[in-house]
């Protein structure tokens, strides 16, 4: 600390020494070389904890990084479910639908259908009287491959 004692203030220094100030120095702290070995201990304990309380910071930050991921995925979750009930749904109604051309298939459109396995097949089997579950079954056709094909149909306004 390096603190200033002036004989004066210890009590009628100047009658004694004449008024001389003496800084007290390393040598002149109570405890010394104790004193700074006991500063390093305490140090190196306050080092040791700094260290443990990072460790545990970061366990916390991971865990909360991934609660929040759990929470996220859990609300995603059954939006996703919501969202494959509404396909499943959707799908369903294209097998239980009974498709009627509206009007004739254009060049390019036909072009466009050949990606679908068995398009032409399909088109020609749509009458309005079977349905497209029906029409899957007869031409044994992916179910999945006839809905998209369906989709498209519906999208280019062939069918309604």
């Amino acid at each position: 600390r390096g603190m200033l004692v002036a004989e004066e203030l210890r009590g009628g220094a100047e009658a004694a020494g004449g008024g001389e100030e003496k800084w007290m120095g390393e040598e002149e702290r109570p405890g010394g070389e104790e004193s700074i070995e006991k500063w390093m201990e305490e140090i190196g304990k306050l080092d040791e904890e700094w260290a443990r309380l990072e460790d545990e910071w970061k366990k916390l930050e991971s865990i909360k990084d991934l609660s929040v991921e759990q929470e996220e995925a859990e609300k995603r979750a059954p939006e996703a479910e919501k969202k494959a009930g509404e396909l499943a749904e959707e799908d369903l109604k294209v097998l239980k639908s009974n498709p009627k051309l509206l009007k004739n298939i254009g060049f390019t459109d036909k072009l466009r259908f050949l990606k679908f396995p068995r398009a032409s097949s399909v088109i020609q089997l749509m009458d309005g009287k079977k349905s497209v579950g029906e029409i899957a079954e007869e031409l044994n056709i992916d179910k999945k491959s006839i809905i998209d094909l369906m989709k498209e149909l519906k999208k280019r306004g062939y069918i309604q």
